[in-house]
Order: C-alpha cells, then sequence, then structure tokens
C-alpha cells in the first residue's frame, strides 16, 4: 500500500455532508464502520453519502394523482304547466368526467336510482315524488365521492282526483232552469269538466291559471251545463271531472231533460158563474212525461195557494174578494220547472 494512501484517519464529521442532526448521525456510525475496517472504498462509504444526499427520506415514485371534477346535473326537464301528476315525469341529465354512481331526490319522499358511465339520463314520476307543493332536491354522485346538487322551486305534484256535486238532475229543456249545475273541487287545480248524454258531449275548461287558493284551501267551482245543447229524454248521463294534473273523477247518474211543458185546466167554476160565500176551485194538470206536477191558483192576482195534479180543489172564501168580475188564474210546473201557458177563466164575486 503506498504511503499516500496512508492519511490520518478522516473524522466521521469532515466526511458527513452538513445534513440534519439524525442523517449526520447515521453517516458517522456508517463512516466510522468503514474507516475502522479500512473500507472507505467506492463500495461503502459513497453508497451512504449518497443515499444521505438525497434528502432527509427516500422518495417513492407514485402515478402523479388526477383531481376528479364533480358531478354536472345539466338539464332538468320539468313543464311550468301542467302541474306534475301521478304519471308526469321530470327529466334528469347527468354527466362526469369518469363514473357516476347515483341520483337523489327529496321532494315528499326521498329515494335514489343507481346510475353509471359518464352521462346518464332518467325520468322520475309524480308519484315517486308524493304529493305536494314545494322544493325538490336533486343530488347526483360520482365514484369518488364528488357531488352536485340542483333544486326545482315551487315544484307542485297533484295526487288527489277532484271531486264533485251534482245538483237537479230532472231539468227543462228550455227557460231560465234549463241548465245542469254541477260543484267540482279540487285541493290543488282544477282542470276542465265533460258532460255526456244521449250522444251529446258538452266540455268546460278552467283555463291555465293557478287559483288564489293554491296551497292554502280547496279549488271550488260552480259548472253550469245548458240543457238546451241536449236531446230530450231520460237516461244515463256521465260526468268527468279532471284536475289540472290528469287526476279524473267519473259519476254516472241518470238525467232526465224535460221538453215538453204540462197541461193545466180549470174545470169549475165555469166562465162567467157567479160565486158566493164558501165556493171550490176544480183543477186539472197534465205531464207529457208522467211526472208530478204543481198548481198555482190566483183569483184577482191574489194567490190562492198551491195544489198537486194531477187533479185538485181548492175551497175559496167569496167574502174576501170585493164583488164584481174577477179572473180566475192557474198555472201548472211540472219536476223539472217547465212551466205551462196559464189557464183562465172570468167569474162574478156576487154582492153581499
Amino acid at each position: 500500500m503506498s504511503a499516500a494512501l496512508i492519511t490520518a484517519p478522516a473524522q466521521p464529521s469532515e466526511l458527513c455532508p452538513p445534513r440534519r442532526t439524525r442523517h449526520l448521525r447515521r453517516c458517522a456510525r456508517l463512516t466510522a464502520v468503514c474507516l475502522a475496517g479500512g473500507l472507505l472504498t467506492a463500495g461503502c462509504f459513497p453508497f451512504w453519502l449518497f443515499d444521505d444526499w438525497r434528502g432527509d427520506t427516500p422518495t417513492t415514485t407514485v402515478p402523479p394523482r388526477t383531481t376528479s371534477t364533480p358531478p354536472s346535473i345539466d338539464n332538468v326537464d320539468v313543464a311550468d304547466w301542467p302541474p306534475l301528476g301521478p304519471e308526469g315525469t321530470i327529466g334528469v341529465d347527468l354527466s362526469d368526467d369518469r363514473s357516476l354512481s347515483s341520483v337523489s331526490f327529496d321532494f315528499n319522499h326521498s329515494f335514489s336510482r343507481v346510475v353509471s358511465g359518464t352521462a346518464a339520463s332518467i325520468e322520475v314520476s309524480g308519484t315517486e315524488l308524493g304529493e305536494g307543493l314545494g322544493k325538490l332536491t336533486i343530488t347526483a354522485m360520482d365514484s369518488d365521492g364528488g357531488w352536485a346538487q340542483r333544486w326545482v322551486e315551487n315544484l307542485l305534484v297533484d295526487l288527489t282526483p277532484p271531486e264533485v256535486t251534482i245538483g237537479k238532475t230532472v231539468l227543462p229543456q228550455q227557460g231560465d232552469n234549463a241548465k245542469l249545475e254541477i260543484w267540482v273541487a279540487d285541493a290543488w287545480v282544477l282542470g276542465h269538466v265533460d258532460l255526456e248524454f244521449n250522444g251529446s258531449t258538452l266540455s268546460h275548461d278552467f283555463g291555465q291559471v293557478y287559483p288564489e287558493t293554491l296551497g292554502t284551501a280547496w279549488d271550488y267551482s260552480l259548472v253550469s251545463f245548458p240543457t238546451s245543447a241536449l236531446a230530450a229524454g231520460t237516461g244515463t248521463a256521465r260526468i268527468t271531472a279532471y284536475d289540472a294534473a290528469g287526476n279524473a273523477t267519473i259519476e254516472q247518474f241518470e238525467l232526465s231533460v224535460d221538453g215538453n211543458a204540462p197541461l193545466v185546466s180549470i174545470l169549475a167554476p165555469a166562465p162567467n158563474q157567479t160565486v158566493s160565500g164558501l165556493f171550490q176551485v176544480s183543477l186539472s194538470a197534465l205531464d207529457p212525461e208522467g211526472g208530478p206536477c204543481w198548481i198555482q191558483v190566483k183569483l184577482g192576482g191574489t194567490d190562492l195557494g198551491t195544489a198537486v195534479g194531477p187533479s185538485a180543489k181548492i175551497t175559496v172564501d167569496a167574502s174576501e174578494f170585493v164583488p164584481g168580475e174577477l179572473t180566475l188564474e192557474a198555472t201548472a210546473v211540472d219536476e223539472a220547472g217547465n212551466e205551462s201557458l196559464v189557464a183562465s177563466v172570468p167569474i162574478v164575486i156576487a154582492q153581499p
């Protein structure tokens, strides 16, 4: 071994780079071992020196981390009109840069749907959401735990059918009372009403408007159908009431549209007959439809009362009237409200 190679043992602090204390101690121990064994060679000391030079801790090579973008709720398809009914749907389009996981809906009912892939389109029905008026919250999740939300404010889901109350069902075909009246009510918004009878269909539409009672009280309305637009006769009629969301209520009932007025006659006293004291007025009334009749009687414009046909008698006190000629009148009204022509005869009230 050449003398040039014999040198004073180097101090560990001189061979180790001035790094952190922990590494300096490790380097010093290993350098001391190498020096003691005469092993200060490229195979001993430089390895540990290089290892120390690489930093505080050995580094591990890993793939670069990719930051995932949260999912996107691209579109929520919900119409302004009509309100959502049992079969109505809301469409939702979703997307994600990696993979979708689920989408949840929070309204009256809360539920989730499993989705996958980078894009999905789903539909949810009014029945799934449940009935109510308020905010729908839609939450999309991806496989990395990312999420996104969208809201639908003032969403109306109507699952309750309307209610129907039918008025008088024996009706005249003409006149002021020639109309079928029906009360309809809905928990939210009324839509339209159809009447079917004897091959004819009449409809009433409430228009695309939300009532002032929305969310606070039921929506009530009186619907009148003119019987002049219906064929006369008796048969089964059908009312179908719809609310704006498409819920329907059907009511069937017997309807009589009477196009014939009754006939009335004054049988006694005879025309121009003189009467005194108590006397009887004999009457006859006939409804062509075979129903009952009511007969209204007047003498000199004074109401004598109402009798029930087809035949009737009324007792009158002549002393209650001014002597002289007066007109006796009778009018018959049938169950439908048809009014007969006035029957009249002149009579003479005798002097007391």
